[in-house]
């Protein structure tokens, strides 16, 4: 009896560690969260309303949790209702850029996620000027730096 007690107490350390390890393990997502539905593809054909497209186009929130900044910010320039961001008509004259992010913040939310995160400058400035037209998506990368910028110094 006092052998087979020698031999469980290591088992079931061992069996503890594991558990630990395995639900303290990072379960952070490096790879942007690829959009199930798209512009052009039957489904998307099938969308009646705008509202389709946009719950559509929401992440899990179990995805959105666990993706890095770097992987959400990409997420987000891979958006199918981006140019939405640019788009919007209904807005005074000089204010379009900010109307169009509240626009897609709104609805998004991945954006609102992105917003929230006390990295989120840091990751865009790694992209360098934001009025240089060579960065990819430079309207778009400035549109949103500045109301991101203005979202996080609204919220302290």
């Amino acid at each position: 009896m006092l052998k087979n007690k020698r031999f469980l107490y290591p088992v079931l350390f061992l069996c503890m560690i594991a558990g630990v390890l395995f639900f303290t393990r990072d379960k952070t997502i490096h790879t942007p969260y690829e959009y199930p539905v798209r512009p052009g593809s039957a489904q998307w054909q099938k969308f009646e309303s705008r509202s389709e497209m946009v719950d559509a186009c929401q992440i899990p929130q179990d995805i959105l949790d666990n993706l890095s900044t770097q992987a959400l910010l990409e997420t987000i320039l891979d958006y199918p209702l981006l140019s939405d961001m640019t788009t919007v008509s209904h807005a005074p004259e000089g204010q379009d850029d900010e109307a169009g992010f509240r626009h897609i913040a709104g609805s998004f939310n991945g954006l609102q996620e992105f917003m929230s995160r006390t990295d989120a400058l840091s990751t865009l400035n790694q992209y360098g000027d934001f009025d240089d037209s060579e960065v990819r998506g430079g309207s778009i990368y400035r549109i949103i730096y500045q109301n991101t910028q203005r979202y996080q110094s609204n919220s302290q």
